[in-house]
């Protein structure tokens, strides 16, 4: 990040992030549901700020729900707990993150289709200056191969 802040060694987002996840969708090819996700993912910030640095686990699901031959409606959730390990203040950063989305999707051929997709996060902390809601949505075009 170009900016690192006033103190580099708490505000610095610079450094590596890993992820690893492992999901399983099982295809029961119901009328009312196509396929059924869950999965858990785990993160590691290992960033130069104390104020970003974390350990994460989260755990998700997924619906894809058939409406009619053409549209299909997407249903997510999911659950996360963030450890900051190194956060110097008082009260903890720590911060359950809960998630909740969902698409509806128009296929117009086998390799073009819209969607109009919502997500909202909620980052729940007991430190109120890291303590946030975050909504987005918007179109999303795919073109498939």
């Amino acid at each position: 990040f170009v900016s690192d802040g006033i103190l580099p060694s708490v505000t610095s987002r610079d450094g590596v992030t890993h992820a690893v996840g492992f999901s399983h969708t099982l295809a029961p090819y119901r009328r009312f549901l196509d396929t059924i996700t869950a999965g858990i993912d785990l993160r590691r910030a290992d960033v130069e700020g104390s104020d970003f640095a974390f350990d994460g686990l989260s755990v998700f699901a997924e619906a894809q729900i058939p409406i009619v031959a053409t549209v299909e409606l997407t249903v997510r959730g999911g659950w996360g707990y963030r450890d900051y390990r190194r956060f110097e203040f008082v009260p903890s950063r720590n911060e359950n993150v809960w998630q909740a989305g969902g698409e509806l999707r128009k296929r117009f051929s086998e390799h073009v289709s819209i969607a109009a997709v919502v997500d909202y996060d909620f980052f729940d902390s007991d430190n109120v200056l890291f303590a946030a809601e975050r909504y987005v949505a918007g179109l999303q075009l795919r073109l498939e191969n």
